[in-house]
């Protein structure tokens, strides 16, 4: 199986995935703003959890907010009870918990077939007996393409919601869609989640952007 990809120059995978995104901000914290921010994912896969935090606290920061895992701030390698929580907001001054729920990954199988195209080709010989000269031509039709390949593409949705820890609150909350083509993963799904959901955060103005760099 041969599968040609093309991009473009400076194009990532996670321009590639189409995504949609609403969210809701509580009326009571319309101007209530976040510099100080605990990520947590509610993954049971450690490595995946990891994966989902970092990319996330990643575009947070660059955005200018303080951004902390939950997995190096809180490893699960124990039981927490509230005051070890309480302790570590105190500590890094954490005003919201964003908590990562995915409610939806999957893979969608497509499938794709090669055009069918037509070929002649022509082949001869030629022999001469005397002053004659004869020949013997033959002409063989056939056709290429028309393989069909299977494609798996990744989808996956996710709730984002912020809990205040200055008011015991859930203040935000978001859902994003995202579908990527056969060419990317679920970590590029996770990578363009976590875009949207930051950018999302400073079209509703609960983080101030201070510099993005993508």
């Amino acid at each position: 199986m041969v599968m040609l990809v093309f991009f473009s120059v400076g194009c990532s995978k996670t321009d590639l995935i189409s995504s949609s995104i609403n969210s809701v901000v509580d009326p009571e914290f319309v101007n209530v703003k976040y510099n100080n921010i605990l990520v947590f994912s509610s993954i049971s896969d450690i490595g995946w959890r990891k994966k989902f935090e970092t990319s996330v606290s990643n575009e947070l920061n660059n955005a200018g907010v303080n951004s902390y895992n939950s997995i190096d701030l809180l490893p699960p390698t124990k039981e927490y009870d509230q005051e070890d929580l309480i302790k570590v907001i105190d500590k890094y001054n954490i005003e919201g918990v964003l908590i990562l729920n995915v409610t939806n990954a999957d893979i969608i199988k497509d499938y794709y077939t090669t055009p069918k195209q037509g070929h002649t080709s022509k082949s001869g010989s030629g022999y001469i007996i005397g002053n004659n000269i004869y020949t013997n031509e033959s002409e063989t039709y056939y056709e290429t393409g028309g393989q069909t390949y299977e494609l798996n593409k990744p989808t996956m949705t996710v709730e984002a919601k912020i809990f205040d820890t200055r008011y015991n609150a859930w203040s935000w909350i978001c859902q994003v869609s995202t579908y990527g083509p056969a060419i990317t993963n679920f970590q590029d799904l996770i990578d363009k989640s976590a875009i949207d959901i930051t950018d999302k955060l400073i079209e509703d103005k609960k983080i101030k952007e201070i510099s993005k760099d993508k």
